[in-house]
């Protein structure tokens, strides 16, 4: 009994020790217990810590300017974000940018600064406005890329491109410099290109815009293939002449109550003001031209004939264009006595008709003409990369020099030769053609500016100093010129890239951009349409601020020559709304031609009709752009609308929706009148 007493003693003060043993093992016991709960306090806090960061990241803002929030993850993340509607990210800030980042508050806004010496710069701008300007981006690997999504919303601006959309959102472009170019180049030779007419300028329907500053040496992608459903915005320097001014990469972003108050807002704000109209006669009457009629092999017979055939059709004239190769050399301003023995009885005869008289020309000196041996020995060209002789360009004529626009002497050189030229054989004006950057020599050197896009708007302003006649092709922040802008040449096409379904989304692009005086490619495209194509080209042409034949109704047949006329009445007496529309423009900088959402910003489906448009806010207009069609839709947004054709019925409106007619014929022509804008 002892030993078993004895061994449950043991066992007792075994399970007493495992307990609370002596004071120093309590001691022990104690002090592990509490530093266990230290060790689950600590990570506790550091949970909770990267919960409410995490949390705060996508709640709570780091900065506030203007109309956007910052947020930041404290690393490299930072996203823009509407403040009105917090839920909406607009862009993410330099995707590309790797190192930690710090940030301190300044007046209105933040500063971001990177170990690398990158900095940004986010403050606001007041009226709406924030501004984002990066800096310290000399030796750096990457450049910064900030991307604005497109998914949810749709975009408006940009460039002329050589797939025209509208909105632009379906675009794709990789990155590529944003300058002036020839895209119809660019597409043949597989390069990346934004076109001739452009702007540093978006907006979109949640009514937020983005406007960059001339001096940053832009590039822009557009749904790319790494980041798909964005515009991205960065610079690369490399892409751009010589300086030694940093690169920066300055914009502004703006946020209005809709697209159109938006816009309104920024072309007052941001675009040149107009200080006078176009020339009427070229409104109200069409441009004849002969590139597509006789092309280089054009002749003074051909012109005597051509305006001949238009009196004699019963057509009238604005001006007859003579174009390509009439010349002895390109560069020479001159007649080739062979093609044209004597060119001042053919431009007097063409007088007596009732029509004016201009001339292709270019900005083109081939070496052997006596152009480029004065220019050469004046130095009037643009250098190449040695920086002390004329560097040759390729063009679509063979090898050249490009007269340096940018240089005052060789500007006025220029200038003073066109004018001697237009007085010795009373020619009224001229059609201007290339002068986008794409057809400078490779590694040029501008004599008064290192912005590519200097070139192209000196060119066009030494057009609008001959007068309002003419017409240019390029277009950059030069919105104060009072000339037309023409499109690229287009295909005689319907639905191809540079097709008849092209022209509706040009139009509307290049009013956004802040020219309204619009100067379509020739009616039919620049080949052989056939009487279809022609007549639907035609139709919708009518309505525009000019139009241009090269292509003439009678070369079809009597039935094309009927619609021809009665589309040439429908232009007559929609003619008061399109002066009216000039006047407008150069008042307030409103497009002529505009897109549905105009009248209707917050109509979703106004917001993406490509295939119809106003003139200024009286007629919409809604041709008919697809081949052999029996039938056509007509999307008319909310308001009160008389049709001005058949029956005139009219549509009482209470929401958009869309009006079908059945038994669509050749000569029909649709479009109608907003009761809106007569009340």
């Amino acid at each position: 009994m002892a030993s078993k007493k004895k061994e449950f003693d043991e066992i007792q003060l075994v399970s007493k020790l495992s307990f609370s043993g002596t004071k120093a093992d309590k001691s022990r016991f104690i002090f592990k217990l509490v530093g266990l709960a230290l060790i689950l306090f600590v990570i506790g806090v550091i949970l909770c810590v990267l919960i409410v960061t995490n949390y705060g990241e996508r709640n709570t803002p780091q900065a506030r300017c203007g109309v956007v929030d910052l947020f930041d993850d404290g690393r490299k993340n930072i996203r823009l974000v509407d403040h009105e509607d917090p839920s909406s990210i607009i862009a993410e800030i330099g995707l590309n940018v790797h190192e930690k980042m710090y940030s301190h508050p300044i007046e209105g806004g933040v500063e971001y600064i990177w170990r690398n010496g990158l900095a940004l710069v986010v403050q606001d701008q007041g009226n709406n406005c924030t501004s984002l300007h990066w800096s310290g981006l000399t030796d750096i690997d990457d450049y910064p890329m900030d991307c604005f999504f497109l998914s949810g919303r749709n975009w408006y601006g940009g460039a002329e491109l050589y797939q025209q959309v509208w909105p632009f959102e379906k675009s794709v472009m990789e990155m590529a410099a944003y300058y002036p170019q020839d895209t119809i180049n660019a597409y043949y030779k597989k390069l990346n290109a934004f076109g001739p007419i452009l702007g540093r300028y978006w907006v979109n329907s949640q009514g937020i815009a983005i406007v960059v500053d001339q001096l940053s040496p832009l590039v822009v992608g557009i749904n790319m293939e790494k980041q798909p459903d964005k515009l991205c915005l960065s610079i690369d320097p490399n892409q751009y002449p010589k300086t030694s001014v940093p690169p920066t990469l300055n914009y502004t972003v703006c946020k209005g109550d809709n697209v159109k108050t938006t816009h309104q807002a920024m072309a007052q704000k941001y675009f040149k003001k107009l200080t006078s109209g176009i020339d009427l006669k070229m409104m109200e009457d069409p441009v004849w031209s002969t590139w597509v009629k006789y092309h280089a092999a054009v002749n003074q017979k051909d012109v005597e004939e051509f305006v001949d055939q238009i009196v004699a059709n019963n057509f009238k004239c604005s001006q007859l264009e003579i174009d390509n190769n009439y010349t002895t050399k390109y560069g020479d301003l001159d007649f080739d006595p062979v093609k044209f023995p004597t060119p001042k009885d053919m431009i007097e005869k063409i007088h007596r008709a009732g029509c004016r008289v201009t001339t292709w020309v270019h900005p083109f000196a081939e070496m052997t003409s006596k152009a480029y041996a004065e220019g050469r020995e004046l130095g009037m060209f643009v250098l190449g990369g040695d920086d002390r002789t004329p560097g040759l360009v390729m063009w679509w004529e063979g090898i050249a020099a490009a007269i340096d626009v940018t240089k005052p002497s060789a500007y006025d050189w220029f200038l003073n030769r066109l004018k001697e030229f237009q007085k010795d054989y009373t020619i009224d004006s001229f059609k201007f053609d290339a002068g986008s950057v794409s057809y400078l020599p490779f590694q040029y050197n501008l004599n008064g500016s290192k912005i590519p896009s200097d070139y192209s708007v000196q060119y066009a302003k030494l057009a609008s100093d001959i007068n309002n006649i003419v017409e240019v092709r390029v277009a950059d922040h030069s919105q104060d010129l009072s000339v037309f802008v023409r499109f690229l040449d287009r295909d005689p096409a319907w639905d191809s890239a540079m097709g008849l379904q092209s022209v509706i989304p040009t139009v509307l692009t290049f009013g956004i951009l802040g020219y309204p005086f619009i100067l379509p490619d020739m009616i039919g495209g620049n080949g052989d349409p056939d009487k279809e194509l022609f007549i639907r080209w035609m139709q919708l042409n009518a309505f525009l601020p000019s139009m241009q034949f090269s292509h003439a109704p009678w070369d079809f047949d009597n039935e094309t020559i009927a619609i021809a006329h009665n589309v040439m009445n429908i232009r007559a007496s929609i003619m008061p709304t399109l002066r009216e529309g000039m006047e407008n423009a150069v008042q307030t900088g409103d497009p002529i031609i505009r897109p549905l959402w105009w009248i209707a910003p917050n109509d979703p489906l106004a917001l993406t009709v490509d295939q119809q448009f106003m003139v200024t806010d009286v007629y919409l207009v809604a041709p008919v752009v697809t081949q052999g069609a029996q039938g056509h839709n007509v999307y008319l947004p909310k308001g009160v609308w008389i049709e001005e054709f058949g029956n005139r019925a009219t549509h009482n409106m209470a929401e958009g929706g869309i009006v079908t007619y059945n038994n669509t014929a050749l000569g029909d022509v649709y479009y109608f009148k907003n009761i809106a804008t007569q009340q």
